[in-house]
Formats: structure tokens, sequence, C-alpha cells
């Protein structure tokens, strides 16, 4: 049975006239507004941005052929994409920096040099799954192609003594650098707030990149903020 505004008005039943008469209005259905005042795919509170972005710090450790050749590491992430709240798929873009310091067994490899470093900067698309469960956490499962950027650096310092120490201005240094292909993917937890807008992130990836002669594989577990808009 369908409530004028007259007969709602004098007895009293809805306070809200969207809410009551958001069905029966055409306009507003055509713009989407039926689908909250309906409660259909979006549930109240939810938000209807479908643009995110954010960022990450991260700290990674070598996995598989690289476990004993890098430290722990250091890194960012920033990242955006594209995601319907009520979507199961989404896209993501990722761009990361990661630090890492060369194992003592690496630098027994070159040489036997006093210290090296490997930094990376890369990222790529990667195909989201994110299924809607609640409105304060979404899980994620993401995996992509990637193009990585390789800078390593190896220093032999040449007047080290185990009495007077190094003199740092005598040494002599190596470097290399290199772009790759390579694939990463992760699983991640949102808690959301703010009605979806904003979000804490907790997330583990896998990053592999293919070297001529040993791949570099490295586990970043990330910390950071996203939002919507």
């Amino acid at each position: 049975m369908k409530i004028n505004l007259r007969e709602e008005e004098g007895g009293g039943f809805c306070r809200s006239f969207l809410l009551c008469h958001g069905r029966d209005l055409p306009t507003f259905s055509r713009f989407g507004f039926g689908r909250i005042f309906r409660g259909g795919s979006l549930r109240n509170g939810e938000s209807s941005h479908a643009l995110e972005h954010g960022f990450r710090s991260q700290f990674s450790q070598g996995t598989g052929p690289t476990a004993d050749l890098l430290d722990g590491g250091f890194g960012l992430d920033f990242f955006g994409g594209y995601h319907q709240p009520d979507r199961l798929l989404g896209f993501r873009m990722d761009l990361m920096f990661h630090n890492f310091k060369l194992s003592d067994a690496a630098l027994a490899q070159l040489d036997n040099a006093d210290e090296g470093g490997l930094r990376v900067l890369g990222g790529g698309p990667s195909l989201v799954i994110s299924p809607p469960v609640g409105k304060r956490v979404r899980p994620s499962l993401y995996a992509g192609p990637g193009f990585y950027y390789e800078d390593a650096s190896v220093t032999w310092d040449e007047s080290c003594s185990p009495i007077y120490g190094c003199n740092s201005g005598d040494y002599t240094s190596g470097n290399m650098t290199t772009t790759r292909l390579g694939w990463q993917g992760g699983v991640g937890l949102d808690f959301l707030f703010d009605g979806g807008l904003g979000a804490i992130s907790f997330n583990v990836q896998y990053v592999t990149i293919n070297n001529t002669h040993a791949d570099i594989e490295f586990i970043p577990i990330n910390i950071g903020y996203k939002v919507g808009f």
C-alpha cells in the first residue's frame, strides 16, 4: 500500500520522506540511491567509493635461493587501485622500494668484501580477489607481474687493521645495476573505519625477480594505511 506524504505527516508514521518514499521516486533510483534506501548491494554505513590509494612500511626477509644471501631489509610500498565495495574482483598497482644488506655468506663469496647492499625499486599491476565479508574487516588475495630495477654495491676496505681500525679513505668498491621481470603477490586483511573510506592494512607479500643465475626472492611483511575517494 502506498502512503502519501499528507497521510504521513498527519499520522506520524514516518519522519523521513526519503526513507519512506525512496522506492517510489524514479529520479533517486535512476542515480542508484534506491539501492541505499532499500538496503540493496551496499550495506548501511559502507562506502561506495571505488578508487583507493595508500602506503605501507615493510620489513622484508630473503627466502628461497637468496635466504642466506640477504639480511633483513626495510622498504616502502605505494599503491593505488579500483575496487567496488560490493564486488569480488578489483585491480591495483604497486610501486615499492626495498633496501637490503648483504649477509656475511654473500660477502664471503665476493672476495671477502667488507660490506654490501642491494636496493630494489619496482612493482606492477595485480588482480585482486576481495570478498565483502563484513563492514569492519575485508580480506584480499592479489597477484600479478612486476618490473624491477636492482642496484647492488660492494665495498672492500684496503686499510683495515685489527689494532688500528680502518682508514675510511682507502677502499675499493664495485657496483652492478640491472632491470628484470618478476612476479608479486600477497594476502591481506583491512580493518575498515569511517564507513569504509579508510583502513588499516596488514599484508604479507611474496616477490620473485628473474635474474640470470639465481632468482631474488623475498617476503615483505607490511602495515599501512589506505583511503578511498
